[in-house]
């Protein structure tokens, strides 16, 4: 090994900075003997050194600023996916209640009224008594039959039920219902978006200081529940997950 290299090796370790000036004096003297290099190179060596040694420690701290900044991608992507998640549930409840839609109404074209096969001299049920006899009376007078029928009886009018009036959808209320399925006091409350526990006619849901719009066309007036903290915040509206954004209104 080279002198010139193990006295590199001295300086640059912490080893060095325990050599005092006799030693120093010593080696520098030896140097100067052997022609080796001069004491000024050598101080040169040695703050080219300390120079490295700085610029090393700032790459280790840009470094651990990096892993920082990593670690908060990592997170933002986490919660992303999550999102993504969330969204693929949604479309997939739409896409089934479509289909259950489009399968009713298949049903519905196809279990059509047969009423119009009847002939046109057969009365209707729907007909009233009234009307059924003298459906009778006309066809009697047109075949020429006079052969008395049987007298055509009426049959009594079944009582009409009396309505019964709907209340208030708010537990506990039990005034009449006025609109939205709300009495006239919790109405006004959802107009002004003070019901709590209730979308808003706006499409907002209200959470202390936050608030989250979600459609408005598809769940105003909707019961929702909240899920989970307030950085990762799941909305339930009529118990399914939606999709929502957060608001200043």
């Amino acid at each position: 090994m080279p002198l010139i290299d193990f006295v590199a090796s001295l300086v640059s370790r912490p080893a060095g900075r325990v050599v005092q000036e006799p030693v120093k004096e010593i080696v520098y003297q030896a140097i100067r003997e052997h022609d080796l290099v001069s004491t000024t190179d050598l101080d040169m060596l040695k703050r080219s050194l300390s120079a490295a040694e700085s610029k090393l420690k700032t790459l280790e701290k840009h470094v651990s600023d990096l892993e920082g900044q990593t670690h908060e991608l990592r997170s933002a992507l986490g919660k992303a996916q999550s999102s993504l998640k969330a969204s693929d549930a949604v479309r997939k409840q739409l896409r089934q209640e479509m289909g259950l839609l489009e399968k009713r109404l298949q049903q519905l074209q196809t279990s059509g009224p047969h009423a119009s096969s009847l002939p046109s001299h057969v009365p209707s049920r729907s007909l009233g008594p009234d009307v059924a006899e003298k459906r009778q009376m006309e066809l009697l007078d047109a075949t020429g039959d006079a052969t008395p029928s049987a007298p055509v009886v009426k049959k009594p009018e079944k009582p009409k039920s009396r309505k019964k009036i709907k209340q208030c959808r708010i537990p506990g209320c039990t005034s009449p219902y006025r609109s939205k399925g709300f009495c006239s006091a919790h109405y006004q409350q959802w107009r002004r978006g003070s019901l709590k526990g209730y979308v808003s006619n706006k499409g907002i849901i209200t959470d202390g200081n936050l608030k989250y719009r979600v459609d408005v066309d598809m769940f105003a007036g909707q019961k929702y529940r909240l899920k989970g903290p307030a950085d990762d915040r799941q909305v339930f509206v009529d118990g399914r997950l939606v999709n929502y954004e957060i608001t200043t209104e």
